[in-house]
């Protein structure tokens, strides 16, 4: 039979077994904790104008759009919200009277709202962007 004693350092020892395990089992799985971050967060778009929500129910769209090296949009415009998220190349956009800007991988951006531009990709590798639209 135990005594008090003995008792206490059988629990004592148990108890640094049980902790020693959880800490060898978190290295040796590496368990990776969640994370989030945040790539962009406004309420303007790249040329600063004030961004508001449609007054109906809005729709929503994502892509994935490709501009190939050498390749170019075209001008035009857009009447929605539209956020892009560069994956891939880096896309220059020239905005006319604003001015050019470029966007390059891990880029985040609003584009302008009824202001017509042109992207185009001067780099060596397709240009791929991640889009999502409110309208």
């Amino acid at each position: 039979m135990l005594n008090r004693k003995s008792a206490s350092t059988v629990i004592g020892v148990g108890v640094a077994v049980f902790v020693l395990g959880l800490i060898l089992y978190s290295e040796y799985y590496q368990i990776e904790q969640v994370t989030s971050e945040t790539l962009l967060e406004t309420n303007h778009t790249i040329l600063n104008q004030t961004l508001s929500y449609p007054e109906n129910t809005p729709n929503i769209v994502t892509k994935i759009i490709t501009i190939p090296k050498g390749a170019e949009t075209g001008f035009h415009s857009h009447d929605e919200i539209l956020i892009g998220y560069v994956l891939q190349g880096d896309i220059t956009v020239d905005y006319g009277k604003h001015g050019q800007k470029v966007y390059s991988k891990g880029d985040s951006l609003i584009e302008a709202i009824h202001i017509l531009h042109n992207g185009m990709n001067l780099g060596n590798i397709d240009a791929k962007i991640f889009v999502v639209t409110l309208n």
